[in-house]
C-alpha cells in the first residue's frame, strides 16, 4: 500500500499511485555525511532563519552542493565498472510494467537517476529496496566481496506537472 505524503525524519515524500517520481540513489562511498553536515553547518543561520526566500535559497543551495559532490566523481565509483552497472540496469528494466513504469534512467559512476510512474500496488520504498538489495547482492559477489554497496538513504522528488517533467 502506498503511504500517502509522509516524513523519514527530513524530508516530505509522496508516494501515490499513478504518481510520477524522480529519484536518486548513491553508493554508500559516494557521499560522506561529514561532508554534508560540513555544508548544513555553514548554511544553518539561512536554512534556520526566520527569512523563507532565504531559507528556500540555502536549501537550494545545498541540493546543488550535494548534485555537484557526486557528479564529481567521488568514492569508488563501482558503477563505472559495465559489469556492475549492468546489474543496477537489470533491476530498473526487471520490475518495468509490473510494478512501475520505468521513464528513464542514468547510471553514473557512483549513483543512479531514476525516472518512474508508480503503479497502483507497490509502495516506493519497497522498489527502491528491491533495486538496491538485489543489486548489492549481484555486485558483491563479482567482486568476491561482502559489505554495504548503497547508501540506506535515497532522495526522491514527486514530478508536480509538464514542465518540472521535462526539466
Amino acid at each position: 500500500m502506498h503511504k500517502g505524503i509522509h516524513n523519514r525524519g527530513y524530508l516530505p515524500h509522496w508516494d501515490f499511485a499513478q504518481s510520477v517520481q524522480a529519484i536518486t540513489f548513491r553508493l554508500h562511498d559516494s557521499l560522506p555525511s561529514h561532508v554534508v553536515k560540513g555544508w548544513k553547518r555553514e548554511l544553518e543561520e539561512r536554512l534556520q532563519g526566520p527569512d523563507d526566500a532565504e531559507a528556500k535559497k540555502a536549501k537550494a543551495e545545498l541540493r546543488r552542493l550535494i548534485a555537484a559532490y557526486e557528479d564529481s566523481g567521488h568514492g569508488e565509483c563501482l558503477l563505472a565498472i559495465p559489469d556492475h552497472a549492468a546489474i543496477v540496469q537489470s533491476q530498473l528494466v526487471g520490475h518495468h510494467g509490473k510494478e512501475y513504469k520505468l521513464i528513464d534512467w542514468c547510471i553514473m559512476p557512483n549513483h543512479v537517476h531514476v525516472l518512474v510512474k508508480l503503479l497502483d500496488d507497490t509502495p516506493l520504498h519497497e522498489i527502491i529496496k528491491r533495486w538496491k538489495a538485489v543489486s548489492a547482492i549481484g555486485i558483491n559477489r563479482l567482486r568476491k566481496q561482502s559489505g554495504s554497496i548503497w547508501m540506506v538513504d535515497y532522495h526522491d522528488r514527486y514530478i508536480r506537472d509538464v514542465d518540472h517533467f521535462l526539466n
